[in-house]
């Protein structure tokens, strides 16, 4: 489980438009998303504002942390959705930028 801090937040007219959009994608039965954007454009910041709005609980991990973080964090949100029932997300961030 992360552990977060509260920070100020400038919500702009666009953001509330991307998060609106990500709330109605999960809202859907069985809805999933993919958010691709530049690297420092908010999308994981938007991402998880959508998902906590919702109420799901947000099981996060990075690419870079290894397989076996990435497997930690999908079992825990499987568990929670399949076994439990209740509302959650996998967040997966990443850098996909070219590093020949």
């Amino acid at each position: 489980q992360l552990k977060f801090s509260r920070q100020p937040l400038v919500v702009l007219l666009d953001t509330c438009e991307h998060v609106a959009r990500i709330c109605r994608v999960l809202r859907l039965p069985g809805g999933h998303i993919i958010v691709v954007a530049l690297a420092g454009r908010g999308r994981r910041s938007i991402a998880r504002l959508a998902c906590l709005s919702m109420g799901h609980e947000v099981f996060e991990t990075r690419d870079a942390e290894g397989p076996e973080k990435w497997r930690e964090a999908t079992s825990a949100c499987l568990l929670q959705a399949c076994a439990e029932g209740q509302p959650s997300t996998l967040l997966v961030t990443g850098d996909c930028s070219d590093k020949s």
